[in-house]
């Protein structure tokens, strides 16, 4: 739902990428601290601030 609403018209969010950054461990509230995955959570938006010429 999130996603289709940064999508939508008139949105001000002026480009999203979904990535899906992997993580061994079961779903969990520890899981939204990306305690296992700070690299790839890294990279992700380190990749994202430079398609974005940021």
């Amino acid at each position: 739902m999130l996603l289709s609403a940064a999508r939508a018209e008139g949105s001000l969010v002026p480009s999203i990428k979904y990535v899906l950054v992997p993580n061994r461990r079961p779903p969990s509230r520890e899981g939204h601290l990306f305690t296992d995955t700070t690299e790839a959570l890294i990279d992700a938006v380190s990749a994202w601030l430079t398609e974005q010429h940021l």
